[in-house]
């Protein structure tokens, strides 16, 4: 029986439904429901902060709990950085100092959250590719199609505070004012501080929700029929993995890990950097939206074939999938020992 415990960066549970929390819990739900009988796999939450995605076969343990391999991971890998969901190997304890050296010195096995991530590890450190893995983020599956809206509805999902301007709010209120008669749905991980910014005056077909718990978030997706990415760069892009596993057509820029986590659907190429604070996109970039947006209402059948494409694609992410795979590096960590 090989022990393996999770250790996570984020807090399980701290009010905001951002990525990588999201993620830390499906880790918990998952891999501890299918987990082999010869894997013992345990979780030990930050200050007892236990996940909020119970599962009758999930263990916790105190963090200071001795294990075979202890595995500190956050889902987020930007490039430049270290690769902060990784493995720091058998009873270490997690330290400020001499994390990286300690990795590089050990070899130890490494996880991120896409290919795109994995080249930018492999770009920045000496390191052997195998003991790199690549694991996608996990789409629960109570993601799946649903009855859509009677009016056409078109979703985003992001956040938008100052130090976060990643996720491109001012792309919907951009197209909210250019199709007056489609209705706009923005859910974000907290509720808004800088509409003011993105969105000066209200718009009557623009509904925002905010701090929707995880488990709500399919019937809200569901209704939608095209999912607009405003993102500049994501690392493994899991909310669109969740909107293409509930049949839902999606539209970004090709950055990041997006032309990997959203292959198939609309990939807007070409878009020029955005503008110095607060950081909007280009005009010409906003326009590549709306031409997407107004060619994929128009068009029934492109519209049928991005449906079925995201649904293929989406399969790639279920639970029991990544679930194997992460089984796969836990017996790489085991056989490592």
């Amino acid at each position: 029986m090989f022990r393996f415990t999770f250790i996570p960066y984020e807090f399980y549970v701290n009010g905001e439904m951002g990525g990588p929390l999201v993620q830390a819990n499906l880790l918990a739900k998952w891999l501890s429901e299918l987990s082999p009988p010869d894997l013992d796999i345990s979780f030990s939450p930050i200050r007892g902060n236990i996940p909020f995605m119970v599962t009758h076969k999930l263990k916790i343990v105190p963090l200071n709990q001795s294990s075979d391999w202890r595995h500190y991971f956050n889902d987020n890998i930007w490039p430049g950085t270290n690769p902060i969901r990784s493995s720091f190997g058998p009873n270490l304890v997690l330290e400020k100092e001499g994390i990286v050296k300690r990795i590089e010195k050990n070899k130890i096995p490494l996880v991120t959250c896409s290919e795109y991530s994995k080249t930018s590890v492999l770009d920045g450190w000496d390191y052997p590719s195998e003991l790199v893995y690549s694991i996608p983020n996990i789409v629960d599956s109570k993601f799946q199609p649903g009855a859509k809206s009677p009016q056409p509805t078109v979703g985003w999902i992001g956040y938008d505070s100052p130090d976060r301007w990643v996720k491109g709010a001012e792309v919907i209120p951009f197209l909210a004012e250019r199709f007056p008669h489609i209705q706009f749905e923005m859910i974000f991980a907290l509720a808004p501080c800088f509409q003011h910014e993105w969105m000066p005056r209200p718009l009557p077909n623009v509904k925002i929700y905010s701090q929707v718990l995880h488990t709500k978030m399919p019937e809200i997706i569901q209704k939608w029929h095209i999912l607009v990415s405003g993102s500049k760069h994501e690392t493994g892009g899991a909310h669109v993995a969740e909107a293409m596993a509930c049949g839902i057509p999606v539209i970004c820029a090709g950055v990041g890990a997006l032309p990997e986590t959203a292959e198939g659907q609309i990939l807007l190429e070409g878009t020029k950097r955005w503008y110095k604070y607060p950081y909007n996109w280009t005009p010409d970039t906003l326009e590549k939206y709306a031409e997407a947006l107004d060619q994929l209402l128009s068009d029934e059948e492109l519209y049928r074939t991005k449906v079925c494409m995201a649904l293929k694609k989406s399969r790639e992410y279920r639970p029991d999938k990544i679930a194997g795979q992460w089984f796969d590096f836990i017996y790489c960590c085991r056989d490592s020992l």
